[in-house]
């Protein structure tokens, strides 16, 4: 996997630290397979977090939408677990 930029390393985005509260959705962008995959972290009650994911192929930029169902115990967990439902999503056969 390749990331889009230097700026997706979650550790600098928006001053992202352990206790971090969300006050707006938090979204992080990839690239798997020349497929776009913009993931959107909401953080929860009780410091969970959710993360839906969408999955944009060009041209054209035809748009799945997939809203994260488990919430996980921190952001970066939340994250690694969409990317790989995002990429697992892609690998299937269409």
């Amino acid at each position: 996997m390749r990331k889009c930029s230097r700026s997706n390393d979650i550790s600098r985005v928006r001053g992202v630290f352990a206790g971090y509260v969300a006050k707006e959705p938090l979204v992080i962008q990839a690239i798997y397979k020349d497929i776009e995959i913009e993931m959107e972290m909401h953080q929860q009650t009780h410091e969970q977090w959710k993360c839906d994911y969408t999955l944009i192929k060009h041209p054209g930029r035809t748009i799945t939408i997939n809203h994260g169902t488990e919430a996980f115990p921190t952001l970066e967990v939340a994250r690694a677990h969409a990317l790989k439902d995002a990429q697992d999503a892609i690998d299937q056969p269409a």
